[in-house]
């Protein structure tokens, strides 16, 4: 059985995993928390842009967050991050698995031969070794989460800071991120025409950052 792990996929930002047993109780609560910030920041939207509809020349945008994680470095490198994660993840609980699976294998074949005493440790031992193995997926699944945060804050960070600079020279009013994970609390939008999409001039500031960077090195 494969390890349930998030897979950093095109959508890099959602949660896509299927968590179960000792993981979903902290996940459920957590999704509950988001939801409510969620809620949050969308009533606050909502009367910001209603605010500004009463200007006759209020001017807003939107960064689709998607086209920064595929179109610019600081994006790619995130996901690239976030992937090695995932494959080194992913193969430290595979061996534990197949540890814990040998395990159960051999103490199956022994069983009629062991003694009540010698059986009742090895059952013993299979419960700890058990427990042993659903901490480790449960400590990996928490640090990959904790990877795909990091990662995402300092993108975010960098977006916000572009958003500025275009925000002051052109005169916007507000620039929000489109379909951002909640747990990150940043900015959403539920609707937004495509003349007010700033995404590509997001995209160009980022690759000239990238760029400068790199020549300093």
């Amino acid at each position: 059985m494969e390890p349930t792990l998030v897979h950093p996929a095109r959508s890099m930002y959602r949660d896509a995993c299927s968590p179960s047993g000792i993981l979903a109780g902290s996940i459920r609560t957590r999704s509950m928390r988001s939801m409510r910030k969620f809620a949050i920041a969308i009533a606050t939207i909502v009367l910001c842009l209603a605010g500004f509809s009463r200007q006759a020349h209020a001017k807003y945008g939107y960064i689709d967050f998607q086209r920064i994680l595929d179109e610019t470095p600081q994006g790619k490198a995130a996901k690239a991050k976030l992937e090695k994660s995932q494959k080194d993840a992913t193969i430290a609980v595979k061996e534990k698995r197949l540890e814990f699976q040998q395990f159960a294998l051999q103490l199956q074949k022994q069983k009629d031969i062991l003694s009540k005493e010698a059986l009742r440790e090895k059952q013993q031992e299979y419960l700890a070794k058990q427990t042993e193995l659903q901490r480790f997926e449960y400590e990996q699944q928490t640090s990959l989460e904790r990877t795909r945060i990091e990662l995402l804050k300092g993108l975010v960070k960098e977006v916000r800071e572009v958003a500025q600079k275009i925000g002051k020279s052109e005169g916007y009013y507000m620039i929000l991120l489109n379909d951002v994970d909640p747990v990150l609390e940043s900015g959403f939008v539920i609707y937004g025409n495509k003349r007010a999409d700033v995404t590509d001039k997001a995209i160009k500031y980022l690759i000239q950052s990238s760029r400068k960077q790199k020549k300093s090195k």
